[in-house]
């Protein structure tokens, strides 16, 4: 029996689509990152890479509930582990919520940390304005109480920099995991003509 067609193909192609997602996502944050890290960025820069981010990992999410459904051996265990490593992480649900508030409300206000050491300026990180954010009636729950939890404004890279690590952490695990759940069916793949 050839296995072009079988479930066990479409498995195998799904996993290798959501390593594509997984792809974008990270490169998305690498070139935040990079605008996080210039402190000539511009705003509306930032902002652009700020979108792609948040779309990505949107994009990252949804494809993974797809791809557990179609590799149901899979969804207990990886379930468990969404509990463990990403139901407690405070920043996931407002992150999701930010992308909405992006797309429906408006453009976060970003501003610049500026400090003044011995008569001089200092520029600082990038931020977002906790009390301008407070104002959007769309955030659910966890993000309200999220947001309220903070002390002042937002540390932008500070944010993003623990939400990716978490993020790609259980993604790489969730990869690993299922290339070797369905190792056989990989070989299968890779030796199709």
């Amino acid at each position: 029996m050839s296995f072009f067609g079988t479930e066990d193909f479409y498995k195998v192609l799904q996993i290798d689509l959501f390593e594509g997602v997984k792809d974008i996502y990270e490169n998305n944050f690498h070139d935040l990152h990079m605008v996080l890290d210039n402190y000539k960025t511009r705003s509306k820069d930032f902002l652009r890479y700020l979108h792609n981010y948040l779309s990505s990992f949107a994009t990252l999410t949804d494809h993974c509930r797809v791809l557990l459904k179609k590799c149901h051996e899979a969804s207990e265990t990886v379930r468990k582990r969404i509990q463990s490593d990403l139901a407690t992480l405070p920043s996931n649900n407002f992150l999701k919520d930010l992308r909405n508030y992006t797309l429906h409300h408006s453009l976060p206000l970003t501003m610049r940390e500026v400090k003044q050491l011995d008569g001089r300026l200092i520029v600082g990180d990038l931020m977002w304005s906790r009390s301008s954010l407070l104002k959007w009636k769309g955030w659910n729950a966890q993000s309200y109480l999220y947001l309220n939890s903070l002390e002042g404004d937002i540390r932008i890279k500070e944010l993003l920099v623990e939400h990716y690590n978490r993020i790609a952490a259980f993604y790489n695990w969730l990869e690993e995991y299922l290339l070797e759940l369905y190792s056989d069916a990989f070989i299968k793949y890779k030796n199709l003509p």
